[in-house]
């Protein structure tokens, strides 16, 4: 299933300036509150926050979860609040009850990406490398095909089934990003915890939605494709790329934790170019038809934006929304 959507005046893709806010402060626009689980002077932080992240706590108890994980970042929480700000503002009456959970993206140095600069401490789930240049040729090759089929999405049955996202499924299998396993390994094994914790810390009727955004949305579809998410009901990635993508099964785990997808992608993204969201997405489909048992994946097609300008757009933000409410409603 895919889906394109007409941006009407998407602003530039600049970064999100960074907010600060004290512990205790309201996320502006929402109800919301930044809980830090400090604690107090000889005491111990209270556990409603779970160790290493914050969490913006909805005004009435919470009856969800949404886990949401940054990309790579300088600063690994103040840029969050111009993100989330709009995207609970627009759940309407369903954020009163939305926990909201931001885990810290740990430091590391980047040294791969970029060679030509000394190495400088950045936050991200794990390193990657360069992309090969046989990937990079096959994206450059498959991206006419993959906006043409993009543009006629919401006519002809979708992005994914198209004999270009094919295309660019096995050039993400035969060619993959290379990344830094043990850094992949330590944060899958970190956020799948936390995950599990989340699923205690809401009421057995609720439910708990993963969205991550780059690298944040890279290390969610990995996450999901590891199939080792009971909790979690959807999965919503906003310009990623699949790690590890020829290490996939044919058939995923069918054990009852694959949660549905979604991707948005960008068609103009010259970050993460188009052919990885779609390559990707389109290993993960292949794998849950064929392994049978619930899940789905889904592909939204955005005519720009970029990499994250998309984010401020309304339009934009209400699929997500509707992704991520979707997700954590029964």
């Amino acid at each position: 299933m895919s889906a394109l959507v007409a941006l009407v005046g998407t602003p530039p893709d600049t970064p999100f300036p960074p907010i600060e806010l004290a512990c205790g402060a309201v996320l502006p626009g929402t109800a919301h509150t930044l809980d830090c689980g400090t604690g107090g002077e000889g005491r111990p932080p209270p556990r409603r926050v779970p160790a290493g992240a914050v969490v913006f706590v909805p005004p009435r108890p919470a009856v969800a979860s949404v886990v949401f994980l940054l990309g790579r970042l300088r600063s690994p929480v103040t840029v969050v609040a111009g993100i989330l700000g709009p995207l609970l503002a627009g759940a309407g009456a369903a954020a009163a009850t939305l926990r909201v959970v931001v885990p810290v993206v740990p430091a590391a140095a980047v040294t791969r990406q970029l060679p030509s600069l000394p190495p400088f401490a950045m936050h991200q789930w794990f390193e990657v490398f360069p992309p090969p240049a046989a990937l990079a040729a096959a994206g450059a090759a498959a991206a006419p095909g993959l906006a043409a089929v993009a543009a006629a999405a919401a006519t002809d049955g979708g992005v994914l089934a198209s004999a270009a996202a094919a295309a660019a499924a096995a050039a993400s299998q035969a060619t993959p990003m290379a990344i830094d396993t043990l850094d992949a390994a330590r944060s899958t094994r970190r956020v799948e915890a936390l995950l599990a914790a989340e699923a205690r810390a809401v009421p057995p009727s609720g439910a708990v939605a993963l969205v991550g955004q780059s690298l944040g949305g890279a290390m969610a579809l990995h996450l999901a494709a590891r199939g080792r998410l009971p909790s979690v009901r959807a999965v919503v990635a906003l310009s990623p790329f699949l790690p590890l993508a020829e290490t996939y099964p044919a058939a995923l785990r069918a054990d009852g934790g694959r949660p549905n997808m979604t991707v948005v992608h960008a068609v103009d993204d010259a970050l993460v170019p188009l052919a990885l969201g779609v390559g990707g997405a389109r290993v993960l489909a292949d794998a849950y038809a064929g392994g049978g048992g619930r899940g789905g994946v889904a592909f939204v097609a955005l005519p720009e934006g970029g990499h994250e300008g998309y984010l401020r757009s309304p339009v934009a933000q209400g699929l997500i929304v509707a992704a991520m409410v979707a997700g954590v409603s029964r």
